[in-house]
C-alpha cells in the first residue's frame, strides 16, 4: 500500500447528437406525361448518409423501392390524377417523404 500517489480513474462519455440535413423531392420524364406510356421518376436527394433506402407510392395501389423506377398507369380513357410519394431513409434511419 503506498500513501505517497494517488491514482485516479475518470470516466468521460460523449453524447453526440447529429441533426440531419435530410431533403427529398423527384422529377419525372417526361414532364408532360401520354396516357398509355412509361413514366420514370427521378429521386432528388440531398443531405442524410448514404446509402438510401427509398420507397415509392404512385397512387394507383402499386409501390417500387427501385431508384430510378419506371411505372405505366392503365388507361381508363378517362382523365385520371394520381398522388406519387417518395420516403427517403438514409442510414441512420432518417426518414423524410415528399
Amino acid at each position: 500500500m503506498s500513501l505517497g500517489a494517488l491514482d485516479i480513474l475518470v470516466f468521460v462519455a460523449f453524447v453526440v447528437s447529429a441533426t440531419t440535413n435530410l431533403a427529398v423531392d423527384f422529377t419525372f420524364d417526361p414532364g408532360f406525361p401520354i396516357p398509355g406510356r412509361p413514366i420514370t421518376f427521378v429521386p432528388l436527394v440531398q443531405g442524410g448518409t448514404p446509402p438510401f433506402a427509398l420507397t415509392w407510392t404512385f397512387g394507383d395501389g402499386s409501390e417500387s423501392d427501385e431508384e430510378r423506377p419506371t411505372h405505366l398507369y392503365a388507361w381508363t380513357g378517362l382523365i385520371a390524377t394520381y398522388r406519387v410519394g417518395l420516403e427517403a431513409c438514409d442510414s441512420e434511419v432518417h426518414c423524410v417523404s415528399a
